[in-house]
């Protein structure tokens, strides 16, 4: 089974991506470009590394896909709008 988790960097996202490893899945961690990926290193992953509120991915790229696991979301920023879109994309 391949999955691709968003937030993969990410406290929840981390924990799914071993979970994820250790149960034989391939894995790629949607990641920002910004986000720290060194407590991702033990595990077999690929990266993808996006900004998923400004880029977009090509449907393709799904298509050997299958699952997603959207794991990302915003917890720093307490605008209710700025949730919104984060939490929504």
């Amino acid at each position: 089974m391949h999955a691709i988790v968003t937030g993969a960097s990410g406290f929840f996202g981390r924990h799914l991506v071993q979970a994820l490893t250790e149960h034989g899945w391939t894995v790629t961690a949607l990641v920002r470009p910004s986000s720290r990926r060194d407590h991702l290193q033990r595990f077999a992953v690929n990266y993808l590394v996006a900004d998923l509120a400004v880029d977009s991915l090509a449907p393709d790229y799904f298509d050997k896909v299958d699952v997603v696991f959207h794991a990302a979301g915003v917890l720093s920023d307490w605008a209710p709008w700025s949730h919104f879109v984060a939490n929504t994309v």
